[in-house]
């Protein structure tokens, strides 16, 4: 009876698996709606279009009216052609202003329709004279640090007064902001050199711990709610899917970074897990290779820059992304680059994943945050010596070099390689 019911409810999770998939796949087609009325043409010319695609949606005050049917070049004028499919019954005056507009924060963008006061209304065919396109982020980007770059060069020029050059000094620093992680965390641990903390391997402890409260408030207003009401609400076994579905990706560069690492027999294991739980295990929602043997690991960019013999470095907190070396936030980049999720064309879709497992990796932690909140006197440090402590535990596979990653005293030799001589070792100690 007990294994009847078990088969029951996995048939009912696969087939809702089934289910959510199928639905992700037409969102990701803009097939989840379709309009099979009567439409007309209308056309518009763009400068640059942006991330508009075939079939997205044409908005009128916020209402579907139609849908993208084509996207071309002009050759001649060198300009986004685009043409829209409207519904029969919405006839839209002949000084309507087209504009590409973006959902949200970050997602699919669309045109909307500015309704004009003309009498006369466009015709089948008819091109919209009024358009606005789509601000593209990287150029505004671009902009911005050009003109940055120009007051920076008037305050070195000595046309700036010094009342401002405290705030054009802190925006240019913004603008370096937005390039990648590694360098603000290469920038961070040089500037920490002329720092004073009485742990080396912490020289910018003022700034992590600025930092580390500014995460921690983000955690507690935003993530932490949300993840609790994400525990509570779905069942178990729903949580576990979703978590098995991203470690599943996952297990994609953990084979990489595992035979970067000359660990070939671990990289062959995991590729074996992402074709059993892919396959097997319907898209990784079920993870079949665990019970087969097939053990999960745990690898980046960070730990391959590790084996490497590359130093550490510094400890910094990011913001978001919290605790990290110099090193690891180095291999933070690649990893970003190299993660499939993030490379989802459609943008609804791959913010939704995003945040789904940044909700699910949240709630897996709930029940640790009360063991840390009871047995931590500081939390930032315990939080930075327990961050210390594992990446050294990864990157040798469990088995650290027994020395204070913290003061950098020790012999060097792995825990399991020492003898009885260890005792004799001479201790290095850093000034």
């Amino acid at each position: 009876m007990n294994r009847m019911t078990l088969d029951l409810w996995v048939g009912v999770f696969v087939a809702v698996g089934l289910g959510a998939l199928l639905f992700l796949a037409l969102k990701v087609g803009n097939l989840a709606s379709t309009n099979t009325g009567e439409t007309y043409v209308l056309k518009a010319n763009f400068d640059n279009i942006g991330g508009l695609k075939v079939r997205a949606p044409v908005k009128s005050a916020g209402v579907v009216v139609g849908r993208v049917a084509d996207i071309r070049l002009d050759a001649e004028r060198y300009e986004a052609v685009v043409s829209m499919n409207i519904g029969s019954q919405f006839r839209f005056p002949r000084d309507t202003f087209a504009k590409i507009r973006t959902s949200g924060l970050l997602g699919e963008q669309y045109i909307g329709l500015a309704v004009g006061g003309d009498e006369q209304v466009f015709k089948p065919g008819d091109t919209v004279k009024k358009t606005e396109s789509a601000m593209v982020l990287e150029d505004l980007v671009g902009q911005f640090l050009f003109d940055k770059a120009a007051e920076r060069q008037d305050y070195k020029s000595g046309q700036k007064r010094k009342g401002t050059s405290m705030k054009t000094t802190l925006k240019t620093t913004l603008t370096r902001q937005l390039g990648k992680a590694a360098l603000i965390a290469v920038a961070a641990g040089l500037l920490g050199g002329c720092a004073t903390s009485g742990n080396p391997k912490d020289p910018i402890e003022g700034f992590n711990r600025a930092m580390f409260g500014i995460n921690e408030g983000l955690d507690q207003v935003i993530i932490r709610p949300v993840s609790s009401g994400y525990e509570a609400l779905l069942p178990s076994p729903i949580q576990t899917g979703v978590a098995n579905f991203f470690s599943n990706i996952a297990d994609l560069m953990i084979g990489v970074n595992n035979l970067l690492q000359g660990k070939p027999a671990q990289a062959a294991s995991d590729a074996g897990r992402v074709i059993v739980n892919t396959t097997v295990g319907f898209l990784g929602i079920l993870d079949v290779a665990s019970t087969m043997g097939m053990e999960k690991h745990e690898e980046d960019v960070g730990q391959t820059f590790g084996r490497w013999g590359m130093d550490d470095g510094a400890y910094i907190v990011l913001p978001f992304f919290g605790p990290r070396t110099v090193r690891d936030t180095i291999g933070l980049v690649f990893d970003v680059y190299t993660d499939p999720v993030a490379h989802v064309d459609h943008i609804p879709t791959r913010n939704t994943l995003l945040a789904t497992r940044i909700i699910s990796d949240r709630a897996e932690l709930l029940k640790a945050d009360k063991v840390i909140e009871e047995a931590a006197l500081d939390k930032y440090s315990y939080v930075r010596d327990a961050y210390l402590q594992r990446r050294q535990s990864l990157i040798h596979d469990g088995n650290p070099p027994k020395f204070d990653p913290y003061s950098g005293s020790g012999d060097g030799k792995s825990a399991g390689a020492q003898g009885e001589g260890a005792g004799q070792a001479q201790v290095a100690t850093r000034n």
